[in-house]
């Protein structure tokens, strides 16, 4: 007998499901969650800031913008006078982080005691990610309710 696919999508909005993992010590999560979702929205702000001829729909940018990493989400929308360069620079500074923390998670040093990744530096990054969910989410938002003025 064939087994049925089983399929995973989200059960709660991102940020809390994060917040949840965050509290529950499951700090990997948290933080690759937030990742996820702000190069979600980085791609939101750059589909509804699109130029042209919107009443043609998003069809034709959507698989595009999908296929789009984060970093060069960020850069495109700093070259697009989206994001100022202060904004651009904490994306880079949130992914760096990000990469710094979860590849120490794995770090095992040789014949030295290694107590792990100090909490502070996730903390610094789960908040970091929050709140640039929210500004970003915030200026999509902002374009939206100004196009349809």
């Amino acid at each position: 007998m064939k087994k049925k696919m089983e399929y995973i999508k989200w059960k709660e909005y991102p940020t809390d499901h994060a917040m949840r993992a965050y509290e529950g010590g499951f700090f990997l999560e948290a933080v690759q969650v937030l990742h996820g979702f702000l190069e979600a929205k980085m791609r939101d702000l750059l589909m509804v800031s699109r130029h042209g001829n919107i009443k043609r729909g998003y069809q034709e940018i959507w698989d595009i913008t999908q296929e789009m990493g984060f970093n060069v989400l960020a850069r495109a929308l700093l070259v697009s006078g989206k994001l100022t360069k202060a904004e651009y620079d904490e994306l880079q500074r949130f992914n760096a982080m990000r990469n710094r923390v979860v590849h120490k998670f794995f770090w095992e040093p040789y014949a030295k005691d290694y107590k792990g990744v100090p909490k502070k530096d996730y903390d610094l990054v789960f908040e970091t990610g929050m709140r640039l969910v929210d500004q970003i989410d915030f200026k999509a938002g902002t374009v939206l309710y100004r196009r349809r003025r």
